[in-house]
């Protein structure tokens, strides 16, 4: 599998799309989007950029996404693979993996989605503060939920990938009703006339 490695991915590298695996030796800069089949693998911290992976996600500094409240992008963060995603931190982040999620420190107000595992604090403090996070299997840090009472919500034993499908069709279904109702009265309406 052919590999591409860079020094960073900026406004100077532009946006990368690549047909096998891509190496970042440093940094993924704001708004800036990674694509490959194969593997990413990032030396430094990804803030507020797009990855996604046909295979997996390794991220030896931390994911960074935007903050409550403040608009520094518009484009959605998200970091997703079909196999794992490992990551030193994360910080108001989308992550979502195939198999399972890795994060050595600490996830604050995360959206963490993986069909199996989340482990959060494999080699660090092992925090899970804030956030909604799904997974199959389980979910594992060394500390759960905050002081301040921060939200921290879990959907465990349910597919990910099924739930979403059931809820897609769900939402369809309704607006089948809805059409079939409008439909309904416009032919009560057409015999009364």
């Amino acid at each position: 599998e052919p590999v591409l490695v860079v020094e960073a991915v900026s406004m100077a590298s532009g946006n990368l799309r690549f047909e096998g695996s891509v190496v970042i030796k440093g940094d993924v800069a704001s708004g800036m989007s990674v694509q490959a089949d194969g593997d990413i693998e990032v030396g430094g911290v990804v803030e507020l950029a797009t990855l996604e992976a046909g295979g997996s996600i390794a991220v030896r500094g931390g994911i960074i996404g935007a903050q409550a409240g403040r608009k520094e992008s518009t484009a959605p963060v998200l970091v997703r693979a079909k196999l794992n995603v490992e990551a030193g931190y994360a910080q108001n982040a989308h992550i979502e993996a195939g198999d399972c999620i890795v994060i050595d420190d600490t996830a604050v107000q995360c959206e963490l989605v993986a069909a199996n595992h989340i482990l959060i604090g494999r080699k660090k403090r092992g925090c899970l503060i804030g956030g909604r996070h799904q997974a199959t299997l389980s979910v594992s840090a060394k500390e759960i939920g905050s002081a301040q009472r921060i939200a921290t919500v879990f959907d465990i034993g349910i597919n990910p990938a099924m739930h979403k499908r059931m809820l897609d069709l769900a939402k369809s279904r309704d607006a089948k009703e809805t059409q079939l109702l409008e439909v309904s009265k416009l032919l009560a309406l057409a015999q009364l006339q």
